[in-house]
């Protein structure tokens, strides 16, 4: 809970921005909206989260809640290959992020608007890649799909592409580079 004195009967408007992992400046409404992330900070303790409440008016004590939104993702990957014939292997070379934004921003659309506003993460590596991973490891992406929901679709996982978009190639993922070996 934050307490602000505002204005009886006057117009405002609320922005909030929780575990930036730094300090952020604004001095106004436009330099709010050009707050960006940093996406090489995002971990365990820093989880970047924004959200907005107006513009409103408040009487004599009235109080609001302003709804945070994260900005990624935390993805746990699990590789459990014990369930391989024996004379079936694989081994992970190298897990990575595609896609990431080159820019996160708090209070825009976090999506990349352009080809080249997208770079990739660095490798994921993993101690013992031939067991595989069961334990699983965790990192964090953004939360950037594209795409448009159909109407009356509320699940943001089936969301689609007009035909002539590049969209689709721009999307956040993760990329697992693997040998696989069978002898059929």
């Amino acid at each position: 809970n934050i307490k602000a004195d505002i204005w009886s009967g006057q117009s405002f408007t609320v922005y909030a921005v929780a575990n930036a992992g730094r300090r952020l400046m604004a001095a106004s409404e436009a330099e709010i909206m050009q707050l960006e992330m940093d996406w090489g900070m995002v971990g365990e303790d820093v989880l970047p989260m924004s959200g907005k409440y107006g513009p409103a008016i408040l009487s004599d004590g009235g109080s609001i809640v302003v709804p945070l939104t994260r900005a990624v993702a935390k993805v746990e990957l699990n590789g459990d290959m014990s369930g391989l014939n024996d004379d079936v292997s694989i081994k992970v070379k190298q897990v990575r992020l595609r896609n990431v934004p080159v820019k996160g921003s708090f209070f825009g659309q976090d999506r990349i608007e352009e080809l080249s506003g997208a770079k990739d993460g660095e490798p994921l590596m993993f101690g013992d890649a031939d067991a595989g991973f069961p334990d699983g490891i965790c990192f964090y992406m953004p939360e950037n799909m594209q795409g448009t929901l159909q109407p009356g679709n509320t699940d943001q996982t089936r969301k689609v592409w007009p035909a002539e978009s590049n969209w689709a190639k721009v999307c956040s993922y993760v990329e697992m580079e693997t040998l696989y070996r069978s002898p059929q």
